[in-house]
């Protein structure tokens, strides 16, 4: 999934906290395209979680 962010560079404290959504709905950054403004996220798959 690809995301346009034009001003993700000047607007540090929002850009994180977007991140932090994005990764906290089980998106994960690959690449940012500084050029473009273009953010790459890829959906992870749900962890198996260990109990024992």
């Amino acid at each position: 999934m690809n995301v346009f962010r034009p001003l993700w560079s000047y607007r540090i404290e929002q850009t994180e906290n977007w991140l932090t959504e994005q990764a906290s709905s089980g998106k994960r950054l690959v690449s940012i395209n500084r050029w473009t403004r273009v953010c790459t996220f890829e959906q992870q798959r749900a962890s198996l979680q260990r109990t024992d």
